[in-house]
């Protein structure tokens, strides 16, 4: 009765089946999905079982539907069938047919994951104003927060099949371009699915070459020659920072800095790049794609931050700004998600995250906007700060975890230098440890509230931590890796404290930050966020430290070395005003402001260049420009 009972039971499976492919036979072939799970929207990818391949039919013969629902195939070979899924497709399992007419067909399920942002949910798509596109600050200090982590996906080398080798696979023009094999480009990728667009990424181990295709899906406009996708990203486990331009200028199509150094012309570098107008895998309505080549090292690559043009639509013109009005970045929006990859012989592997430190800030902390990445092997940490020159530090097996420069803690140890903060790192015997010199908590922070918040990101990207390390003296680091708080367990983490105290970059006592943690060797990278000056981390005080809060106006806001005097306006009294260079040093200060508006006259030995103009009260932190001319 079992036998007959099972029997029946696939009898209805396979009319069931058979039933979303009306015109195909009762012939059936056999199919994997090759990424479980996928996220709404993102393309599945239908490969053949192992040592077989798929129906040769004509696309035009071929259909498919989830469940039960007709879907677009974007794509078909022997070796492929890539499906469009909806973006409102539900959480959990789903079904998927494909159907040969007068031929066979083939079932399987998929799992769906719905992506949910956390954070940064209040952006406007509309607004190109960076200090206001990513929503308010937030709130962290409950030391809580587990941000969700993508799917890893690995493809080999060339990564998505076919009868090409990897470097044909790919034109640069901006456009998922038909190969002539007949097959599509980048056919196979499952790409890196964001809020505004979908990142793919291939890496060509013969050649070393990383190619980039950003389809870009609310850039729906042609825009203006000045106007850009900007890329700031490390290759080779931080020794290559790029910062890479793909422009709407057919005539300088891509502007490619290395290191600091303009490398555009270096055809030994920058294999290409350019942008198309035009339909996607992702959305059939025209819209801008990004797309660019360049020669990489193997190992650790992360993009903090990709940011694209974006329309917006004031009451009387329709316009865009990239670099116009003298602020970079002016006219782009900010994708929030954080995308690694790790790059090596036998192809790319990459994953995408959510991030513990928000694009719009945290209540009472200031993110040092240099980001550090480098590489851990053996008894040496070797990082760098942005396109500063890289700093190598050995274990010196010296390590007191106190918040303070221990006596021979540092030794033969350099520092990579930020806007806000030296950072130092050393890995002795399998434990990284880090110190942050925090110059601008100079006022004692409020002990229970304040923290200094740690992303990292280590081992090529397969350990995401979120290191919370408190000012409070009797509450030890929160420390989550990968989603699980491992704040408890010893062998992971040994200890991490708040100090106060003098440093070699500033003798006035300030916050230090100390911590030494287990971690996987390879390539690392960290953002962080420290307390401000005022010192006030919690939504639990007065204080409301959005940026448009502590306003002031500077005039003139360019002055000349024989004569630098200027005027602060609207600065409240007890405000802390630093001048600081470009090198994130401190020129001048006026500790306590009694009366706005405020003159201050720099010393004449202050060279020409950029400035900033940092003001800090118990309102918040406003930042202002200032040139100074020869």
């Amino acid at each position: 009765m079992k036998t007959i009972i099972l029997a029946v039971t696939a009898i209805i499976a396979l009319v069931s089946a058979n039933a979303q492919c009306p015109t195909s036979t009762s012939a059936t072939f056999k199919v994997t999905i090759a990424s479980r799970p996928i996220l709404s929207g993102q393309p599945l990818v239908i490969l053949p079982r192992s040592g077989e391949t798929l129906p040769k039919a004509a696309l035009v013969r071929m259909s498919a539907r989830i469940d039960d629902v007709p879907a677009s195939i974007l794509s078909a070979n022997d070796g492929m069938i890539t499906v469009a899924t909806s973006a409102q497709l539900s959480e959990g399992k789903h079904s998927v047919a494909i159907c040969i007419s007068d031929g066979p067909f083939a079932t399987d399920s998929f799992d769906v994951e719905v992506h949910r942002d956390t954070l940064d949910g209040r952006v406007n798509k509309t607004d190109p104003d960076p200090s206001t596109q990513n929503g308010d600050r937030l709130d962290l200090s409950g030391g809580d927060r587990r941000p969700r982590d993508g799917t890893v996906n690995d493809y080999p080398n060339g990564g998505h099949g076919g009868t090409l080798n990897c470097i044909e696979r790919h034109k640069i023009d901006g456009r998922f371009t038909q190969l002539r094999d007949g097959s599509r480009e980048w056919n196979g990728i499952t790409p890196m699915v964001g809020r505004f667009s979908t990142l793919y990424l291939d890496y060509c181990a013969e050649r070393k070459v990383m190619y980039l295709m950003n389809d870009w899906l609310i850039g729906s406009s042609q825009y203006n020659r000045s106007c850009y996708n900007l890329f700031d990203f490390t290759t080779g486990n931080g020794s290559e920072h790029w910062r890479i331009k793909v422009t709407h200028d057919s005539a300088n199509p891509v502007i490619v800095v290395l290191n600091g150094k303009d490398v555009t012309k270096d055809t030994n570098l920058v294999i290409g790049g350019g942008y198309g107008y035009g339909p996607s895998p992702s959305d059939t309505t025209p819209h801008t794609i990004y797309e660019f080549a360049v020669v990489v090292s193997e190992g650790l690559f992360i993009i903090p931050t990709g940011s694209d043009p974006v329309q917006y639509i004031p009451s009387t013109v329709t316009s865009l700004e990239c670099d116009d009005n003298g602020v970079e970045g002016w006219g782009l929006i900010r994708e929030p998600s954080i995308r690694t990859a790790n790059f090596g012989s036998d192809g790319v592997k990459t994953q995408q995250y959510e991030r513990y430190i928000p694009q719009g800030g945290i209540i009472g902390l200031e993110k040092e906007p240099n980001d550090i990445a480098g590489n851990i092997e053996g008894g040496t940490v070797t990082y760098r700060s942005g396109s500063q020159a890289t700093v190598t530090n050995p274990c010196s097996g010296v390590g007191v975890i106190d918040g303070m420069f221990s006596p021979g803690e540092w030794a033969g140890s350099k520092p990579a230098s930020g806007l806000f903060s030296d950072l130092y790192a050393q890995y002795c015997n399998g434990e990284l440890h880090i110190l942050n010199d925090w110059i601008y908590a100079t006022r004692v922070p409020n002990g229970e509230s304040c923290y200094n918040l740690f992303e990292l990101f280590t081992g090529n990207g397969r350990e995401h931590w979120g290191i919370w390390v408190w000012q409070d003296s009797k509450r030890k680091p929160t420390v989550i890796r990968n989603g699980v708080d491992v704040s408890d367990d010893t062998t992971i983490v040994e200890a991490g404290k708040a100090g106060w105290g003098s440093s070699a970059r500033m003798a006035e006592p300030h916050a230090i930050y100390e911590f030494r943690i287990k971690t996987m060797e390879g390539g690392f990278a960290l953002q962080y966020a420290d307390p401000g000056p005022a010192s006030f981390c919690t939504v639990t005080t007065s204080v409301d430290d959005r940026l448009e809060q502590p306003h002031g106006r500077v005039r003139p806001n360019v002055v000349s070395r024989s004569n630098p005097t200027f005027l602060i306006a609207d600065v409240q009294p007890g405000s802390t005003i630093h001048i600081i260079d470009v090198q994130g040093r401190i020129i001048h200060s006026v500790s306590s402001v009694e009366a706005s508006p405020q003159t201050i006259t720099l010393p004449h030995h202050v060279g020409a260049g950029r400035y900033t103009i940092r003001i800090a009260n118990v309102s918040g932190i406003a930042h202002l420009p200032l040139l100074i001319t020869m």
